[in-house]
């Protein structure tokens, strides 16, 4: 490892995956085929033979349980290879640092040569459920890497197949459980592998390098100096090889091509930021006014799930020009709480009363206790007190079948765990935040708040609440500026909005003072005492508009009625 490189970054990544390039069936220009006989092989087996040992117990279990014919599935394969929901395998790829510092010819080759081995040796023991049929090191391009294929398995599946490919079930049953659309099972799961790759760089005394989220963005100008550049080393490599073909060490060329690789991977990097520097400058942020507060958290949730830049200012949400038509269709196919079915009301109580149960059982007698009506049987079924029929709880989806609900009670005390003892090791400017969070699902579980969904698509809980994810949101603002003190958050907000001033179409400067304005408002609201109090107000005046709309009831408009005899002429 040389002195100068202290940290290498990770790169773990999903791939469609192409075996036949993976095991050097045929060749890309990137290729060095003198060296490909140095590629590592771990793993090669057939993948449709695979299935077989794999499934076809399973299949076999399924076929016989069917009646129909036609039900029947007559080879797992070929079914999996034309479904739209599952893969027939998947793919990652794993690499320690770049072509600059971790290349052919560079002092840490070796280096991450044996990393990546490391991380191959233990990737089944740490994946029961992934099985690998083909992995393989390549050393015959810039870089040494890792693809490792594999089949997803899951098992003690209900429907369908006992055992079947599934890659969400796959990692659920080696103990990832999603917390919302930020936190999915493939999400965590890459994380603890990213966690294991970061162990590895430890245990070789080198630190993990981030690459960072905020950059320097480049201009034309410079993107056409880096193709000079190319353009030159392109001539050097010729000039080199017709003067002195022989002497020209391995090494050497090494070093060349390695160059070449690195100034290839950044003229394609700074052509496409540049192609999205030139649309993002020239699009006119429009405002969009919206009065109604769920209304427009609504459409901020949507700007946020699709990362579109926007400015919130009061009632008005400020969007690019090109992003117009879809927040306008997002507003069309909004519907407020109260104009949702009884599904869906239904859902949301369940969810609500959840988080107040300490077991199924207690549930149950909670409902009971609203005046839900329970019949027990084959299947629970509710009947809410103003609905005219039964629901079985299984019907509601698959987060609500009495499995489901057991398994979300069993696990609703593990994230708030989590933020307490969070709260405990913050420091002085995030401990009032974890503070809010954790009496906030105080609140909630002793029912003096009604939660609102972060997200409107998934089932209540911790990590989908409304106030707790502002909350989180404005934690993850302060850690990713690496911001520890009040002073040093001023500091900040101070000169961006000094920068945003200087430079009033930067749209990157406009969204980072209004996450901070955004960090500084709830914060100040925060130690000011009133931002618990405010949660309770709403609620307070929420359920007395309930209950005066319940008392005074919108009297239906008189309809009109023609009299034909008198509109005869």
């Amino acid at each position: 490892m040389s002195n100068e490189t202290k940290a290498l970054s990770i790169s773990f990544r999903s791939d469609d995956g192409c075996i036949e390039h993976n095991n050097r069936d045929f060749f890309t220009d990137n290729v060095d085929k003198s060296r490909t006989p140095n590629n590592i092989t771990y793993v090669k087996r057939d993948l449709r033979g695979l299935y077989h040992e794999l499934f076809d117990e399973a299949l076999a279990e399924y076929n016989a349980r069917q009646n129909r014919p036609d039900r029947q599935i007559q080879d797992y394969y070929e079914h999996i290879r034309k479904s739209k929901k599952e893969k027939l395998f998947q793919e990652i790829i794993v690499m320690f640092g770049n072509s600059e510092n971790c290349g052919v010819g560079s002092e840490n080759w070796e280096t991450a040569k044996t990393m990546l081995e490391e991380y191959m040796r233990d990737f089944e023991k740490r994946n029961p459920n992934l099985k690998v049929f083909n992995a393989v090191m390549h050393l015959d391009e810039a870089t040494p890497h890792l693809h490792i294929d594999f089949v997803p398995v899951c098992r003690g599946q209900k429907q369908g197949l006992s055992t079947r490919v599934s890659m969400k079930r796959a990692i659920q049953q080696m103990g990832f459980s999603a917390s919302g659309k930020k936190e999915t099972e493939a999400i965590l799961w890459g994380s603890s592998e990213r966690a294991k790759l970061t162990e590895i760089l430890n245990n070789h005394n080198i630190a993990r390098q981030v690459v960072g989220a905020f950059h320097d963005h480049k201009s034309v100008e410079e993107y056409r100096r880096y193709a000079q550049i190319l353009g030159s080393t392109r001539e050097h490599i010729n000039a080199l090889k017709k003067e002195n073909p022989i002497d020209l060490s391995s090494t050497d060329v090494g070093k060349i091509l390695n160059q070449n690789d690195l100034l290839r991977e950044t003229i394609t990097k700074q052509k496409k930021e540049i192609s999205q520097l030139r649309s993002r400058n020239s699009a006119k942020f429009l405002p969009i006014e919206i009065y109604n507060d769920e209304k427009r958290q609504y459409i901020i949730e949507q700007l946020q799930h699709v990362s579109c830049p926007f400015v919130e200012e009061n009632s008005t949400i400020y969007v690019p020009e090109y992003y117009e038509p879809s927040v306008k269709k997002a507003l069309a196919a909004f519907k407020p709480m109260e104009g949702r079915n009884i599904r869906e009301r239904l859902k949301f109580f369940i969810d609500r009363i959840l988080y107040s149960a300490r077991d199924f059982e207690d549930f149950i007698k909670l409902l009971e206790d609203c005046k839900y009506e329970v019949r027990r049987g084959k299947y629970i079924a509710i009947k809410p007190p103003y609905a005219k029929r039964f629901f079985r709880l299984k019907s509601l989806g698959e987060d609500y079948s009495e499995y489901s609900l057991k398994n979300r009670i069993e696990n609703k005390n593990k994230i708030p765990y989590e933020f307490r003892q969070a709260e405990m090791q913050a420091n002085a400017l995030e401990k009032p935040f974890y503070a809010s969070i954790n009496t906030s699902i105080t609140l909630v579980r002793k029912f003096e708040i009604t939660p609102a969904k972060w997200n409107k698509q998934q089932p209540y809980d911790i990590m989908n609440d409304l106030t707790i994810g502002r909350l989180l949101y404005c934690l993850n603002t302060l850690s990713e500026l690496e911001i520890k003190s009040r002073e040093q958050l001023y500091e900040i907000a101070a000169d961006l909005r000094e920068k945003a001033e200087n430079n009033a179409d930067d749209i990157d400067l406009k969204t980072q003072l209004s996450q901070i304005e955004n960090v500084i408002r709830t914060y100040e609201e925060i130690v000011e005492g009133n931002y618990i109090d405010n949660l309770i107000r709403a609620e307070r005046e929420r359920r007395e508009a309930e209950q005066k709309k319940e008392n005074f009831p919108e009297q239906p408009k008189p309809t009109q009625t023609t009299n034909k005899k008198n509109n005869r002429r």
